[in-house]
């Protein structure tokens, strides 16, 4: 999986592993893969058996390992995959957010996704006018077995945004009830490893009431044009720029006022816009192109957002 910025990737090994089986592939055409520094370059997909350093295993509960993709036809991509020990792993495994109503009965339950792009971890519930009372419960991911046979797991905590994780209790599972508090309501989430000799990791989490309506601007050289657009929250709509033209050659830039949204400016590009969660896009407009814009209200997984 992905690191919290998405530059780097994240795996784990038991914690006697001495090796790591490492694949590493690319879906570019003609781009070819090298794993270390020393590895060989092969075509399309390499893998080893690696080595872990044993000495930083342990000091530091990870080892990191430098892979490069080589595009066909552009610079090499230097990335790096993190491998931790079970007992040194931070990682999250899931966050829930259940809504209530005024009775206490259960009104929706969302599970939250990873933002790569935003860096944080956002669960969308329905647009309640009111704000609600929540609960949001976090789980992480690391669990092994102790010599006596029991389950043991990474703990993790959960605090209002400005709260203090060194002072929450971390739990198997870590649970918080609080209240909306406006369109976005912030948390901190923490994860402490199996093994509390190695560092703690802390995760932001955004509750967003998932408003229909989308307010953003559109913006030339030449002229600024604000409009709202109604967007089905299952489905993505084209909406063309009538108001909007631009000289050849300009940019057009288009903002919008909620994280979570999604916008693609530009044309079919082998047969699909090119999306990606972002609060602001530029597109040039080549030669004789009308541009277009396209909303989506889906949430991309964070699968989506790995690169290549």
């Amino acid at each position: 999986m992905p690191s919290k910025d998405g530059t780097w990737y994240i795996a784990s090994v038991d914690d006697d592993a001495e090796n790591a089986v490492i694949t590493v592939s690319t879906i570019l055409e003609g781009g070819q893969v090298k794993i270390g520094n020393n590895g060989k370059i092969e075509s399309t997909i390499s893998e080893v058996t690696y080595v872990l350093d044993e000495k930083k295993m342990d000091a530091n509960g990870y080892e990191d390992v430098p892979f490069t993709i080589f595009p066909k036809n552009d610079s090499p991509q230097e990335k790096t995959i993190r491998i931790y020990k079970n007992s040194a792993d931070p990682r999250l495994n899931k966050i829930t957010v259940t809504v209530y109503d005024d009775a206490n009965g259960v009104i929706e339950t969302v599970d939250a996704y990873y933002d790569i792009v935003q860096q944080q971890y956002v669960a969308l519930i329905d647009n309640y006018e009111d704000d609600r009372p929540i609960l949001v419960e976090a789980r992480s991911l690391a669990v092994k077995t102790d010599a006596d046979g029991n389950t043991v797991n990474a703990k993790a905590a959960v605090v209002e945004y400005g709260g203090d994780l060194s002072t929450a209790p971390y739990l198997d599972v870590a649970s918080l009830n609080s209240n909306t508090n406006g369109v976005i309501t912030n948390y901190s989430v923490g994860v402490e490893p199996i093994d509390t000799k190695y560092s703690k990791e802390s995760y932001k989490l955004a509750v967003i009431k998932n408003s229909l309506n989308i307010n953003a601007s559109a913006k030339t050289d030449k002229m600024n044009e604000f409009f709202a657009a109604t967007v089905d929250a299952d489905d993505s709509r084209l909406l063309e720029t009538k108001v909007i033209y631009s000289e050849t050659g300009t940019d057009i830039k288009v903002i919008l006022d909620q994280p979570y949204e999604q916008v693609a400016v530009g044309k079919f590009e082998n047969g699909d816009y090119k999306m990606g969660q972002y609060k602001s896009v530029t597109s040039k407009i080549a030669d004789g192109e009308k541009p277009y814009i396209v909303f989506s209200k889906q949430a991309l997984d964070p699968e989506v957002n790995k690169g290549n």
